[in-house]
């Protein structure tokens, strides 16, 4: 996998928008089922937390790497966390 194509290799690559964007349960158990394989999944979530860093949680939508907004933003605040206790940097933001 070349970088910057992990799109490329996503489980969800020529599924219908739509799914991803769904607001009943029943659809986004749908779309979290096709994103619990996925080989990419990791770096889906990379790449969500990286576009919403900083969001407002009305600016947040639909899903990636299989989690909604509020989940993503907890992942998000572990992520911080575990930075924190193990030493490690965040990656700088590129703008």
């Amino acid at each position: 996998m070349e970088p910057g194509n992990w799109q490329d290799d996503a489980s969800c690559v020529g599924s219908d928008l739509d799914l991803w964007f769904a607001g009943r349960p029943p659809e986004q158990l749908a779309a979290k089922a096709i994103c619990a394989g996925c080989g990419v999944r990791a770096e889906c979530l990379a790449d969500a937390l990286r576009l919403e860093d900083g969001l407002p949680s009305s600016l947040r939508f639909g899903i990636r790497a299989g989690l909604l907004p509020a989940e993503r933003v907890a992942a998000a605040s572990r992520r911080r966390t575990s930075w924190r206790l193990y030493g490690k940097r965040p990656p700088q933001r590129v703008m």
